[in-house]
């Protein structure tokens, strides 16, 4: 949508460089959306808030993909005092927020996400990710909560409410979510890895041992030999 808006401004007008400004603001790499953005701002052709914001928006989510932390969040703000319900802008600069530290507003800006579109499980999922980040695990666990009362059936919402779990010493609750994303998606073999560790916060290893040996049967690729490895090595401890 966001670049349909853009693009369906400029159909049938001016130069073609005008249109390689446009395509690269909306759908380049990094580099290319910050220079397309630029170029389209440095021209001065728009006149309604809702398209700058989305330029401004594209070329601060560009910034923070390079690592350019604070010149994303100058242009998220703008953005977002363009346009005060742009979703997207909100969370971009949460991630960039949260990417200096600076939890605290990021979790503000999670808020905001909710508070526009309360009915979203994912922005709760969202909220819940920062405040774990900043070590309020109360907190995100009552966001986790909310987001799966919301949406029930999506496995990683209690795999990570699961992970809450754990790090509160909750490993009954803990189990009980890590079995329901297995029971969910019982393809994913990082789930049965972290029930296994699970079981073996809870003092019961002769569970865990058939999910650590599931990951190894399951893990074969070359990207996921990391936890294969580390199951395996886990396994000979039990042993």
């Amino acid at each position: 949508m966001r670049h349909v808006a853009i693009i369906a401004l400029f159909c049938g007008l001016i130069s073609e460089a005008s249109a390689d400004a446009i395509s690269d603001c909306t759908k380049g790499s990094p580099e290319e959306i910050i220079n397309g953005c630029s170029i389209l701002l440095k021209k001065n052709r728009y006149r309604d808030k809702h398209n700058l914001s989305i330029i401004h928006n594209n070329r601060g989510s560009a910034y923070g993909i390079t690592g350019e932390r604070e010149k994303a969040i100058d242009e998220l703000d703008e953005a977002i005092r363009l346009n005060p319900k742009y979703l997207t802008a909100y969370r971009n600069r949460a991630l960039n927020l949260a990417a200096l530290g600076r939890f605290e507003e990021a979790i503000e800006d999670a808020s905001t996400l909710i508070e526009l579109e309360p009915h979203s499980a994912e922005n709760y999922v969202f909220r819940a990710g920062m405040r774990e980040r900043n070590n309020e695990l109360e907190d995100a666990l009552n966001d986790f909560n909310a987001a799966i009362q919301r949406q029930k059936s999506v496995a990683n919402y209690y795999f990570e409410r699961a992970n809450v779990l754990s790090q509160l010493s909750q490993h009954e609750g803990a189990l009980a979510d890590f079995t329901r994303a297995i029971e969910l998606n019982s393809r994913n073999p990082s789930y049965y890895f972290a029930r296994g560790l699970s079981w073996t916060n809870a003092a019961k290893c002769d569970q865990a041992i058939p999910d650590y040996t599931r990951p190894c049967r399951q893990l074969s690729q070359k990207s996921t030999q990391t936890r294969a490895t580390a199951a395996r090595k886990v396994l000979a401890s039990l042993s």
